[in-house]
């Protein structure tokens, strides 16, 4: 049995087996989290947590507090409870400093990926690449 990565950081409070898929896609988003060197650095990962959780369940902040009340995965993945004025406020404080994070994050990404062997540079897509 092959063994997902994601799934040996996984220690929360329900079997990976029974989860359901916004569920698996939180762990997987917090192996991303917990591994990549560049968003490591972040200094307040819980609001990019909760704006992860607003993206999978499609809701709004209040959601996310709610969510954090009822849905141990979701506790779990966010770490911390805060208050719905807190999220926004720091949410308003987090976008100034996410784009620079998120350019240095996909040349990341774009180094793990290219070791792959059917691996397609981003760059292809805008039709970059002088040969393939």
């Amino acid at each position: 049995m092959d063994m997902k990565p994601w799934i040996q950081y996984y220690n929360g409070p329900v079997p990976y087996e029974e989860l359901s898929s916004r569920h698996k896609t939180l762990v997987k988003m917090d192996y991303v989290l917990t591994t990549s060197q560049v968003l490591s650095c972040l200094d307040d990962l819980f609001i990019l947590r909760a704006l992860i959780v607003t993206v999978v369940w499609t809701c709004s902040y209040r959601d996310v507090w709610s969510y954090y009340r009822t849905d141990v995965v979701v506790k779990w993945f966010l770490g911390e409870c805060k208050s719905k004025s807190e999220i926004h406020r720091r949410a308003k404080k987090f976008r100034g400093k996410i784009g620079t994070v998120f350019k240095d994050f996909s040349k990341e990404l774009e180094r793990k990926l290219s070791g792959l062997v059917d691996y397609l540079p981003s760059s292809a897509l805008f039709g970059k690449v002088g040969k393939l």
